[in-house]
């Protein structure tokens, strides 16, 4: 469809696409690249928001943590009321990533999972979350890529477990 050279706003929404489906896809610099052209032509505020944070997400996930930090402020500043500013704020600052692989009701439980962890090389943390949930994180990890194989290592005794940031 790009190839037939579309007018605005369709070039936009084209490359938006192509961008979002590379982010999903794992395909971090063409997400980068098509959000990145798309940005400045998209003509809903909402949109240009998700490109701006999938382009900050995407730069994270390649460890380009200082350029995320910059497009996640600009979220913030260009798109203050938006969920993606919300969720742009909570990405920012983060250096490493870490695989949250269960949410325990009862800390003793995730101490249970740690000691398990732990007899296989593992190094795992219990954090605080709200109303006394426990949970059960591995890392600091220092590439998205590591985080990605740690998670599957995992994935069935913990079909959950998702990446942070």
């Amino acid at each position: 469809a790009l190839r037939a050279n579309p007018r605005q706003p369709l070039d936009a929404y084209l490359r938006a696409s192509l961008g979002n489906v590379s982010y999903f896809q794992d395909d971090y610099q063409t997400a980068i690249a098509q959000l990145n052209a798309a940005y400045p032509n998209l003509d809903r505020d909402e949109l240009k928001a998700w490109a701006l944070y999938r382009i900050g997400l995407s730069q994270q996930r390649q460890g380009q943590f200082e350029q995320a930090d910059k497009t996640f402020a600009a979220v913030q500043q260009h798109h203050g009321s938006a969920v993606p500013a919300q969720r742009a704020k909570e990405h920012q600052g983060a250096r490493a990533f870490f695989v949250q692989l269960a949410t325990y009701a009862q800390p003793g439980s995730a101490d249970r999972a740690i000691a398990d962890l732990k007899k296989q090389g593992v190094a795992a943390a219990r954090v605080a979350g709200p109303e006394g949930r426990a949970y059960l994180r591995v890392g600091p990890i220092a590439s998205y890529t590591q985080a990605l194989f740690m998670k599957n290592r995992f994935v069935d005794k913990y079909p959950d477990a998702l990446i942070i940031p």
